[in-house]
């Protein structure tokens, strides 16, 4: 399922990636099979709603689940990483700016570089997703059909190299 950004990003952003036959959490080894019924709190749940439930109380949600992640996973810094989980909670900017000791404008500052970065990764992942997706083999530019027309063998291209190069190329 997960081949290629569009369905890696969405596993991202519900905690959980899916194969043909189970949902895996990303943060932890749970899995939930599709064909089976999981008993959680009392009630009956499918897979999948058993997965997001999982996700919700054992992690705290997506975003808490991601925010969790070490440094080298996330790229965040501490300061990034507790300003976002405070940005997750919906508090205006004015009580961030208390909570963390600095200006409302710092706080609007950090809202726009992380904008920018996100801004920035974007154009990153469609870089890379077009390098995987470019052939390795493409044909010369000018030559609209390639076939035995252009093989010669190494007498020939001896020949031609004495023909038209001198020593000094």
């Amino acid at each position: 399922m997960e081949n290629n950004i569009v369905d890696k990003l969405n596993a991202y952003q519900h905690g959980f990636s899916q194969t043909e036959t189970a949902y895996h959490c990303l943060y932890c080894t749970a899995a939930f099979n599709k064909e089976e019924i999981y008993p959680h709190g009392g009630h009956f749940f499918t897979a999948y709603n058993r997965i997001k439930t999982h996700i919700a109380d054992t992690h705290g949600g997506p975003i808490a689940g991601l925010l969790a992640q070490s440094k080298e996973q996330t790229g965040l810094s501490e300061s990034q990483q507790e300003i976002l989980q405070l940005f997750a909670e919906g508090l205006k900017d004015a009580v961030i700016a208390q909570r963390l000791g600095i200006s409302t404008s710092t706080v609007r500052n950090h809202r726009f570089k992380l904008k920018e970065k996100q801004r920035q990764a974007l154009v990153f992942l469609s870089i890379m997703s077009l390098l995987q997706d470019t052939p390795e083999d493409t044909p010369h530019k000018g030559a609209t059909m390639i076939d035995d027309r252009y093989a010669i063998t190494a007498d020939e291209r001896k020949k031609i190299i004495a023909t038209y190069f001198d020593e000094a190329g």
